[in-house]
C-alpha cells in the first residue's frame, strides 16, 4: 500500500500492518510506509522463528492468583505466584502466536485450541472479594491477571485477522476477554489526574486498550490516552514521573516499567489514528522521561533525591544502596526492556535513541530475542517487519 499519511518523523507501528485497521484522512500522524510484507518471507520471518517452548501442557488455570498475600511481592515474595500465569499461559501463548506468523501451521491450531479451552472453562478468574483484604494481594493480582491477559489479546488479534487462527464462538471468545479485562481492572473512572498518572492504572489501560481493539469495542479505549496524557502532563521539569520515581531502589525499574506501557498504549492508539507520540504536557512529552530515565541509569544522583522517600520498594535490599537494575537484563526467559525497538526505530535520530544504542553496545543494557512481560510480545518479532 502507498503511504497513508504525510512525511513525519516516525514510520506506522507495526499494529497498523498486523492488525489491518488502517484509518484514513488522520491529520498529524507520525507514519511509517504502511505495506504487506507479513507473508515476505524475510527477516521479519526469521525473527519470529522463536525456539518453542512446551506447550502441550495447554494450561487451563481457574484462578489467576488464588492465594492472597500479606505484604508487598518483591523479586522473592509472592513473586511467583504473581510470575505463575505468565509463563504457564501468558508467555506461550506469545510463543505460539509468534511461531504460528513464521509459518507454523501447528503453532496456530495450538494457539485455537488453547484459546477456545480458557474460553470454554471460563478460566483465568480473580475473586476480588478474597483479596480485598489485603491491597498488596489485590493489585498483584489485577498485574498478574492484566500481564497473563494483554498477549493473549495482542495476538489473537494479529492472528485472527490475517486468518491463521480459528474460534469455535468468536462471541465466546470476546465476552470472555471483555469478562476478564473488567476483573482486573485497577481504573474506578473517578481517578483524577494524578491517580490516572500510576502504573497500575496504566496496566489495566494498556490491556483494556488490547482488548477494545481485538473485539472491536471502543468502549474499552478510552482510559489508555488519558493515562498516557496524565503521566506526561504530571511530568517533572527534568522528566521524572511522581509515582514511579519515589519507590526506593526500585525506582528506575518502575520509570522503565512506566516508559514501556507509555510507548505500548502509543502504538496501540496508533490503530485509531492517535499520535500520543507527539502529545507534550507542561513540562515536555515522552522523549524528556526517556531522556530522564537515561540520565539516571547513568547517574543515579538524578533519581536519589526522590527515590529517599522509598515508598514500597519491590526489590530486595541492594547492598551498596543503589538501585535494582536487574531489570536491564533478561530473567526467567523474559525481557523488561523491549519498548528501545520501537522507539529506536520510530526515532532513530534522536539523541535518547543514539543514547541507548551505545548503553546497547556496552552491554549494560541487554536485549535478547526474549518475551517481553510488560509489552506481551516478543518485541524483535512484532517490529522486525518495520526494518
Amino acid at each position: 500500500m502507498a503511504s497513508l499519511f504525510a512525511k513525519c518523523e516516525i514510520r506506522l507501528s507495526w499494529l497498523y500492518l498486523a492488525l489491518m485497521f488502517v484509518p484514513a484522512g488522520i491529520n498529524n500522524a507520525h507514519a511509517r510506509e504502511a505495506k504487506d510484507i507479513f507473508h515476505a518471507k524475510s527477516s521479519w520471518g526469521q525473527e519470529c522463528a522463536v525456539s518453542a517452548l512446551d506447550s502441550s501442557k495447554q494450561a487451563v488455570i481457574p484462578e489467576i492468583f488464588p492465594v492472597v498475600i500479606r505484604g508487598t511481592p518483591g523479586r522473592n515474595l509472592a513473586s511467583e505466584q504473581l510470575y505463575a500465569p505468565v509463563m504457564s499461559i501468558g508467555y506461550p501463548f506469545a510463543n505460539l502466536g509468534s511461531a504460528c506468523m513464521a509459518g507454523n501451521k501447528g503453532a496456530c491450531d495450538q494457539f485455537s485450541e488453547w484459546l477456545d479451552k480458557l474460553v470454554n472453562s471460563d478460566a483465568l478468574k480473580f475473586d476480588r472479594e478474597k483479596h480485598k483484604g489485603s491491597q498488596s494481594s489485590l493489585v498483584t493480582g489485577e498485574l498478574a491477571g492484566n500481564s497473563t491477559l494483554r498477549p493473549i489479546a495482542i495476538y489473537t488479534s494479529m492472528l485472527r485477522r490475517h486468518n491463521l487462527i480459528s474460534m469455535s464462538d468468536r462471541k465466546e471468545v470476546f465476552d470472555w476477554m471483555r469478562r476478564r479485562a473488567a476483573n482486573y481492572s485497577h481504573i474506578s473512572g473517578g481517578e483524577n489526574e494524578g491517580q490516572l498518572a500510576q502504573n497500575l492504572v496504566l496496566s489495566s489501560a494498556a490491556t483494556q486498550l488490547a482488548v477494545g481493539i481485538t473485539t472491536s469495542d471502543d468502549s474499552l479505549n478510552g482510559t489508555a490516552a488519558k493515562a498516557y496524557r496524565a503521566y506526561i502532563d504530571t511530568m517533572r521539569s527534568d522528566g521524572s514521573f511522581p509515582a514511579e520515581s519515589r519507590r526506593g531502589q526500585s525506582a528506575l525499574k518502575y520509570e522503565n516499567n512506566a516508559i514501556a506501557l507509555l510507548v505500548l498504549v502509543a502504538e496501540l492508539e496508533l490503530v485509531k489514528g492517535v499520535d500520543l507520540y507527539s502529545y507534550r504536557g507542561p513540562s515536555g512529552d515522552i522523549h524528556k522521561a526517556i531522556k530522564f530515565w537515561i540520565d539516571a541509569l547513568q547517574n543515579e544522583s538524578v533519581i536519589l533525591g526522590y527515590a529517599a522517600e522509598n515508598f514500597a520498594p519491590t526489590d530486595p535490599v541492594q547492598p551498596d544502596g543503589r538501585q535494582a537494575l536487574h531489570f536491564l537484563r533478561p530473567d526467567r526467559g523474559m525481557t523488561q526492556m523491549g519498548w528501545v525497538i520501537p522507539y529506536m526505530q520510530n526515532f532513530p535520530n534522536r539523541d535518547n535513541a543514539k543514547r541507548i544504542a551505545k548503553l546497547i553496545d556496552q552491554g549494560k543494557i541487554q536485549l535478547p530475542d526474549d518475551f517481553d512481560s510488560i509489552l506481551g510480545v516478543y518485541p524483535r518479532c512484532f517490529w522486525a517487519m518495520a526494518e
